[in-house]
This record gives structure tokens, sequence and C-alpha cells, in this order.
């Protein structure tokens, strides 16, 4: 979750946006974005799909920029 100081000057999550995840420090180093869509009939636990239902999944490829001891988790 995103802490304070994790956020650019003046940025603040909006209504409703809690929690508020941070993954990166800054977008800049989003280097692809990949999406893929497909018809949601079902939702997850097979509740019906209403018209504005969203089912969300994120994948992350995480590579560090500076070489830590626990880098090697990336690699």
């Amino acid at each position: 979750m995103a802490e304070s100081g994790e956020l650019p000057n003046g940025a603040t999550p909006e209504v409703g946006e809690n929690p508020f995840f941070v993954l990166l420090q800054d977008d800049k180093l989003i280097t692809e974005v990949r999406v893929k869509t497909d018809r949601l009939l079902k939702l997850p636990d097979n509740k019906p799909a209403g018209k504005h239902d969203v089912y969300l999944q994120i994948s992350v490829r995480l590579n560090p920029t500076i070489k830590a001891s626990y880098s090697w988790v990336f690699e």
C-alpha cells in the first residue's frame, strides 16, 4: 500500500481508492504494457456478471534497477 512520500507532491488517491497501491517510483520505468480482452460470462465464485462488472487480473514482471543483496530473487 502507498505510504506518504511515495506519491508525487500534491498527488492524493481519489475517493474510493482505498487501499491505494503504488508499484513503481516512476512511470518511466514501465517498458511494456499488454492488454488482453475477453467476454466476462461469470465473475469468480460463479456470480452472474452485470454489464458494468469487470474482472481484472494483473501480472507484473519486476526487474530491479539497482543491484542489492536481494536482487537474485528477480533473476
